[in-house]
């Protein structure tokens, strides 16, 4: 190898490590503006890493800049260290009820010495007590404050000083703003008074630009319930639902989920908690006569024969509707008055529970008088979507009346019949009069999706299985923050992730993203 040739393939080389290794950027959403930062995760990886568990678990969330330090508080001989404070103790340290909550454990303390990122204007820093303490409260310089650094004592006695570990690359001048509000007079800590903001500034989102959307559980612990409605009006028809519901927090938007054939109101648990986690109260449906109890008593031969009976998906598609009005009942009284926002409600499912989500959003069916869409719903989220087995794909799409995220696998055939991966993109490929989204699960097989166990025997589909399920979760949160969530600037930092890169940038070689507008 020559010398020319071998030195172009370092520079290369060098080149793509250095754009592998470009630290990863977050944005804190405000009313006042957005503040963007980057995360120095090489120089300083445990108070990074700290800061992002924060931002992918949304803990900051609705967190407040509450203090702020200004020339004022300072004197001649001591001049004061600019800073805005904030983080999750604001009503804590204003003397009000409640304290922090949900903060992770305190993080190894690091010092500016080790990671030779100063406390100079725009850089953040964790605010502590002792070396050590520091867990979910941070500052940004405002100026250049050295008297913060490892080393000066006169902050700080024991000279550690406070821990860097990015920088703002935008909105210092928003910083500013919130530096300049009001402060109130009196504060429970002597020392904090003049500096707590009279009104804080609420963190409406804080996010990694392009990094992953709430892939952790969320800040919610999940309470589960079962229970059964009886639609006197269907004769008496019985429909089971298990319900996850986030605890002592409301009102919240709702989703509902369709199973698929031979399954039950326990599958997919894992998107039902997660879901909840992040603030949704998640109702599983149970379908009599395509439910686990039919594949038990008649195996799935007999299941699947019974299916091609219409009166079978005419029963699921009504129970769907009826499900929306025991909800609304169940939100109007009883323990559940005022936890469910039954103005915010979506569709999901899977499989057949996909087709009866098909039919909540305006899908039209061959030798089916009526039509079973769902008009409370504002959007629908089928998992292994399919078109129809009769008739026009073009007509039975044509009055499509909700946003729709189609998710499937690239090999998501039906186990037992002829519907090919290919087949589950059609919906997407010919519905045009809402707005969509297409992820397709490289080796995502049929099953990926239910929540059911994947064997080894599975191959790819196993290996992958977790992968899958974190793409899944975050896919479902973020498209139903962007249509259900009643703050508007929660709407729309969802549908930026969602179409600026934000799911792409999460994704495998094997996988596939699309998105598309109503035309």
């Amino acid at each position: 190898m020559s010398r020319i040739r071998a030195f172009a393939l370092a520079v290369a080389f060098l080149l793509t490590a250095a754009a592998v290794a470009q630290s990863p950027t977050v944005t804190l959403e405000t009313d006042h503006g957005n503040v963007e930062l980057e995360i120095y995760t090489d120089d300083a990886p445990i108070s990074a890493a700290n800061f992002l568990a924060y931002v992918d678990s949304g803990r900051y969330d609705g967190a407040t800049f509450y203090r702020v330090v200004r020339p004022e508080h300072g004197s001649s001989d001591r001049p004061a260290n600019q800073v805005v404070q904030g983080g999750l103790s604001g009503t804590e340290l204003s003397g009000e009820a409640g304290e922090a909550t949900d903060t992770l454990p305190p993080i190894g303390h690091e010092t500016t010495e080790t990671t030779g990122l100063r406390n100079q204007r725009g850089v953040i820093a964790w605010a502590r007590l002792e070396p050590g303490t520091a867990s979910s409260e941070f500052f940004f310089n405002l100026k250049d404050n050295p008297s913060l650094d490892t080393g000066d004592v006169s902050r700080q006695p024991d000279g550690q000083g406070y821990a860097t570990f990015g920088r703002v690359t935008s909105g210092i001048d928003v910083l500013e703003k919130i530096q300049g509000l009001p402060t109130a007079d009196e504060a429970a800590m002597p020392a904090l008074r003049g500096q707590l903001l009279v009104e804080p500034v609420t963190i409406l989102s804080a996010r990694r630009s392009g990094g992953p959307y709430k892939a952790a559980p969320g800040p919610h612990a999940v309470d589960v319930r079962e229970g059964r409605w009886t639609d006197a009006d269907r004769d008496g028809r019985v429909v089971p639902y298990r319900l996850y519901l986030p605890r002592e927090v409301g009102p919240v938007p709702v989703v509902v989920w369709s199973h698929g054939a031979g399954g039950s109101r326990a599958g997919a648990e894992y998107l039902g908690r997660h879901l909840a986690s992040h603030g949704y109260a998640c109702f599983h449906l149970q379908h009599a006569g395509s439910d686990s109890a039919v594949l038990r008593e008649h195996g799935v031969q007999g299941m699947l024969q019974r299916m091609r009976n219409p009166e079978v998906s005419v029963a699921r598609f009504g129970d769907v509707p009826f499900a929306v009005e025991q909800i609304r009942a169940l939100g109007a009284e009883g323990d559940l008055a005022g936890r469910l926002d039954t103005e915010r409600l979506g569709m999901s499912g899977h499989s057949f529970g996909a087709i009866t989500t098909q039919a909540a959003a305006g899908q039209i069916f061959p030798g089916v008088d009526q039509n079973y869409s769902v008009d409370a719903f504002l959007g629908a989220f089928p998992m292994s979507p399919s078109p129809p087995q009769r008739g026009s794909a073009e007509a039975a799409f044509a009055s499509m009346k909700m946003p729709i995220f189609h998710l499937t696998g690239s090999n998501d055939a039906f186990p037992i019949g002829d519907l090919q991966p290919e087949d589950r993109t059609r919906p997407f490929e010919i519905i045009t009069e809402v707005d969509q989204y297409l992820l397709v699960l490289g080796d995502g097989i049929h099953s990926t999706f239910s929540g059911r166990r994947i064997p080894a025997s599975a191959g790819a589909a196993a290996e992958n299985d977790p992968r899958h399920k974190r793409l899944i979760k975050m896919a479902a949160t973020a498209f139903w923050d962007s249509l259900l969530s009643r703050d508007e600037a929660v709407r729309a930092t969802a549908t930026r992730w969602l179409r600026e890169g934000g799911m792409a940038s999460q994704l495998a070689d094997s996988d596939r993203f699309e998105s598309k507008t109503a035309e």
